[in-house]
């Protein structure tokens, strides 16, 4: 994709074929996706990079409890950023099943009683050099399997939190 704002007003996006979103690798502000409902990833396959995907700034109000992405099957990606401010929903959920290794992604937008990453039983994903901003304690949620998590920072309020996280069968798959 070129450089430029794309607004897409629908509310919902399905991807359930194989898909490759490419943007500006080294800085995906300059290729920008502005979503007013959610993206639903059913894909086996696919791949994002260098793309944000935000709720449009021009919108007044809280949008309805959407999430910007919706992972039900695999994705993988470098250098995203997920911005869901002005939305009641999770920023980002990884359903049961989904599967995902997401490389310097950025994850923001967690509203009161929801999640910036909300990942369910039965979902695995690796992250690595993924950042989440704002609300520490209601970024990330974990109700099922992590891969393993290479480095992740949570950045409010000055803390900061690394490490790694493997499943409890061991090293990962």
């Amino acid at each position: 994709m070129g450089d430029g704002h794309y607004f897409i007003n629908d509310s919902g996006l399905v991807i359930d074929k194989p898909l490759r979103i490419v943007g500006d690798e080294n800085d995906p502000a300059h290729v920008v996706l502005e979503m007013s409902g959610e993206m639903v990833w059913k894909s086996c396959g696919g791949w994002m990079e260098g793309i944000t995907i935000r709720r449009p700034r021009i919108s007044t109000g809280v949008t309805p409890n959407s999430e910007i992405l919706r992972l039900e099957g695999r994705v993988d990606m470098f250098h995203c950023v997920f911005d869901n401010r002005g939305s009641s929903g999770n920023c980002v959920s990884v359903r049961s099943g989904g599967v995902g290794r997401w490389e310097r992604a950025s994850i923001n937008g967690a509203s009161r009683d929801k999640h910036g990453l909300l990942i369910e039983k039965d979902a695995k994903l690796e992250l690595l050099d993924v950042s989440m901003a704002e609300r520490v304690l209601s970024l990330f949620m974990i109700c099922g399997l992590i891969v393993l998590i290479h480095f992740l920072l949570f950045s409010a309020a000055s803390q900061i939190m690394m490490g790694s996280v493997y499943p409890a069968t061991g090293s990962p798959q």
